[in-house]
Order: C-alpha cells, then sequence, then structure tokens
C-alpha cells in the first residue's frame, strides 16, 4: 500500500498505467485507515478512468471505429483481418469490454474448433490460432487506449499444431523414381532404396558407416538420430 505519514497527516502515492495520483487522507488517524482509504481512493479512480468505457464500449464498436481503420491503413492485407473481424462480431455480439473475460474467449476457440468450414471440413488448429492472434491485438490496442487494464486474450493457451504429416510412395511412384536412376544418377539408387524401405532420414543415411551394418542379422544400426538415441532397421 503507497500511504506515508507527513507530520500529522497521512498521504497517499500510487501509480495506474504510468500515471501519479497523490494527496493527503486528513480523515485517516492511523496507518490501517490510510491503508483503507487509499484502496478505496484508488479503485475510484480506476473506475473513473477505465470501467465507463468497458462497461459501455463494445467490442464491436472498437473494431468499426478503431481497429479496421487501423488496420486499412497500415497492413498490406486487411482482408484478412476483415475476416476475422466479422467472425467475432458473430460470435461476440453486443459484449462490452467489461464482459470480455478469459472464460468467454475459452468458449470462443472451442467453438470455433469444433466448427466447419464453409467448405464443410474440420477447422484447423492453425486457424484457430490466427484469429486468437487478431483477437488478442485488438485487446492490446483497447489496452493502449487505456479502455482496459490488462488483455484477457493473454491467458489463453493457442491449440497444438500437428503438423506431421505421413506421405508414402505408392508402386507406381517407386517406379517411375527408380526408372529415372540411370547414368550420372544411378549412385544414387541404392540411397533412395535405403531411404523408401527403412524410413531413414538423409543425416542418418549420410552418416552410415560399414560398422553400422550388420550382413549377417540383415540389421543397420542407426546412431545420432532425430530423438538422440540409437535404432535399428531391418
Amino acid at each position: 500500500m503507497a500511504v506515508r505519514k507527513i507530520g500529522q497527516r497521512w498521504y497517499y502515492d500510487f501509480r495506474i498505467r504510468r500515471s501519479r495520483y497523490r494527496g493527503v487522507i486528513p480523515e485517516a488517524r492511523t496507518k490501517a485507515q490510510a491503508e483503507t482509504a487509499e484502496v478505496r481512493i484508488r479503485n475510484q479512480v480506476f473506475d473513473r478512468k477505465y470501467n465507463t468505457q468497458a462497461d459501455t464500449l463494445t467490442l464491436v464498436e472498437f473494431i468499426e471505429n478503431v481497429y479496421l481503420p487501423w488496420a486499412r491503413l497500415n497492413k498490406r492485407r486487411p482482408i484478412n483481418d476483415e475476416l476475422y473481424c466479422k467472425t467475432f462480431k458473430e460470435f461476440f455480439g453486443k459484449k462490452t469490454f467489461a464482459q470480455i473475460s478469459p472464460l468467454l474467449i475459452e468458449s470462443f476457440k472451442k467453438e470455433r474448433r469444433e466448427s466447419l468450414t464453409i467448405h464443410g471440413k474440420q477447422r484447423s488448429p492453425a486457424s484457430v490460432n490466427r484469429e486468437l492472434e487478431v483477437l488478442s491485438r485488438i485487446l492490446s490496442m483497447a489496452v493502449d487506449n487505456s479502455i482496459i487494464e490488462s488483455n484477457p486474450a493473454r491467458k489463453i493457451k493457442k491449440l497444438r499444431l500437428d503438423n506431421m504429416r505421413k506421405r508414402y510412395l505408392t508402386l507406381e511412384e517407386e517406379q517411375r523414381l527408380f526408372a529415372v536412376l540411370t547414368g550420372r544418377r544411378s549412385h544414387l539408387k541404392p540411397v533412395v532404396a535405403l531411404a523408401i524401405h527403412t524410413g531413414m532420414r538423409r543425416g542418418e543415411l549420410l552418416g552410415l558407416r560399414w560398422q553400422n551394418v550388420d550382413f549377417a542379422r540383415g540389421l543397420i544400426y542407426v546412431t545420432n538420430t532425430k530423438t538422440g538415441t540409437t535404432g535399428k532397421c531391418r
């Protein structure tokens, strides 16, 4: 608590978003009374500075009047932001900034993840994360404009991305590939065959030594794998 006694009087001294507020607390006789009064004064300042707009200004109004004009002026492809903002308008409707909580944003994230795209496909985690990034940028701008004190979207975890994609060559594709491994490319044929049938990475293939190959048992011992362990291939 930012209170101190000078002479026979207690004074408060605190900051809210880099603005300093100081004054006397004439009714206080003890430190406890001064601290209680300081909390009341701090809340009054905060309510006067922030909550009036937060309670009345809707997210949609801020998007239309502040964010989108800024995006159209400063971004090379504002069309993406306009599409995202259309989604925000549909979900948040007439919600004021005071009503936008981390729990509500979590509901938005869940709904978007479970909904389908216009093509009838499952919406990807990456798409939802991009929407959350733009929403967070809007709320940060509201903080910069002294409408809210903090950005509730900062507490939201992004969806985990699964970028793993398994792709196998078909028999026809293998045949076409081996068909071009002739002449100057013929030295690549055993390397490609080994890669196809073992799934080894380029670094693992190029790092092979004769001592890694067990011809009798038909095994290849792979060292320095991506996981840092030693593996076996047949």
